[in-house]
């Protein structure tokens, strides 16, 4: 496939003409939009789990929770520095996409296991029918958030690991 081209208005000839330049420029800016969704995103996350409680399950519970809560906004950043990494060739912004979305997949499996041994503690202490209700919505809601985020951001950072190993001017299979 070809470079992405962005159409623009040719004045000389009053038409529109095709410009590399004008994807830059927009492609610059959509990189700082998806690190400031990254970045505000992941600080909702960073603070669901300052100051840490582990062993307590009423914490556990409610942080996994607002993870989950909060990570459309994360995922949205990453997937936009993925596609901004490869349409512009970034290696470097292409690694860190590729390992973050590694490590966020990997944390986010294993805190969903730590979640997993609070959900019998949960469901033993609500005995009232309409909490109880809540209770089951709040966890199948985790769990098909889990369900999604987790390969998500998995195959996200495959996918960028995948581009950094492809030489400049390649074009199998890029699709942008």
């Amino acid at each position: 496939m070809t470079e992405p081209r962005v159409l623009v208005r040719d004045d000389k000839h009053g038409g529109l003409a095709r410009g590399r330049s004008d994807w830059e420029k927009a492609a610059a800016v959509l990189t700082w939009v998806a690190l400031a969704f990254v970045v505000l995103g992941g600080f909702d996350v960073a603070l669901a789990w300052w100051p840490a409680f582990f062993g307590n399950p009423e914490w556990e519970f409610g942080t996994y929770t607002a993870t989950l809560n909060n990570l459309p906004i994360v995922l949205l950043g990453f997937g936009l520095v993925v596609v901004v990494g490869i349409a512009r060739g970034r290696v470097v912004l292409l690694w860190l996409a590729a390992i973050a979305g590694l490590v966020i997949a990997l944390a986010l499996l294993a805190t969903m296991f730590m979640y997993a041994t609070d959900i019998p503690i949960a469901f033993r202490s609500v005995t009232d029918p309409v909490a109880r209700l809540g209770l089951k919505k709040a966890v199948a809601k985790s769990l098909v958030q889990s369900a999604v985020y987790i390969p998500a951001f998995l195959a996200g950072g495959v996918v960028a690991w995948r581009h950094t190993r492809r030489r400049p001017g390649a074009s199998k299979g890029e699709g942008l």
